[in-house]
């Protein structure tokens, strides 16, 4: 219930945004005006009476997303911002057009069902820069919960399709990640909360990957005294110690 709760609650954000996207203003004192008619209208103890539907982070989000829809038009003409890749739906690498086939055939893919929740960029020196994505197990249908994009636009499991073809029946490989977070050592931190929609299908872990090999570096699975049914481990937070080539202590936030 509390992933079906959040995933209402990002829907209901997206109409918000796209709500105001679509408003026109003539001049910068319309849009003024405009932004200031809405702030005027939000009730904090509105919002309040969504809190079993949105967490903390969900409402810092709305609330961000309600100041970038009322300064980007003043913005925008100033910025160099670019598309870098968009999607009308995702579309995915497989190894073989056998293993396409038998991911459709067993429902570990449905066509739209994929929604990207995070983002982050490899970059790298003298190769191009690599873009990484989380696809939460929302339910069924997500063939891979971490790629990066490919020059034409699929998603590729990362690091190869074998961690994500198992639909949490391989606590070995990955189940649904949401958030991961790359630190100046070139190492990509995922956090697996191990669910696919409200069951709990494998033990939450935080794994590192070594950007220069691609290669797991380290794995730490969380004892089950440690989280309940209800648990969802979202973010992973580094503090990265100048010491040596870099000793990172992460943590993980559980929502």
């Amino acid at each position: 219930m509390e992933i079906k709760r959040m995933f209402k609650s990002v829907k209901m954000l997206s109409v918000f945004i796209i709500y105001l996207d679509q408003v026109t203003m003539s001049t910068l004192q319309d849009q003024r005006e405009y932004c200031a008619t809405l702030l005027s209208q939000y009730d904090p103890e509105l919002l309040a009476s969504f809190k079993w539907e949105m967490s903390h982070g969900i409402e810092r989000f709305f609330l961000l997303s309600y100041c970038l829809a009322c300064c980007w038009p003043g913005l925008g003409a100033k910025s160099d911002l670019r598309i870098v890749k968009q999607w009308a739906e995702l579309d995915f690498v497989f190894p073989s057009q056998a293993a396409q086939r038998i991911a459709i055939e067993r429902n570990y893919y449905t066509r739209g069902s994929s929604v990207p929740i995070d983002v982050d960029v490899n970059h790298r020196q003298g190769v191009p820069s690599r873009i990484f994505v989380t696809i939460p197990r929302f339910g069924p249908g997500r063939p891979v919960t971490l790629g990066t994009v490919e020059p034409d636009g699929r998603i590729k499991g990362y690091p190869d399709y074998s961690w994500h073809d198992n639909q949490g029946n391989n606590c070995a490989g990955l189940t649904s990640v949401f958030r991961v977070a790359i630190d100046e050592c070139q190492r990509l931190w995922v956090m697996d909360t191990g669910k696919i929609g409200d069951t709990q299908n494998c033990p939450p872990q935080l794994l590192a990957f070594d950007l220069t090999t691609d290669k797991l570096i380290y794995r730490h699975v969380v004892n089950q005294s440690s989280y309940s049914d209800i648990s969802l481990f979202i973010t992973p937070v580094l503090d990265i110690r100048s010491r040596g080539a870099g000793v990172g202590y992460p943590f993980a936030r559980c929502w």
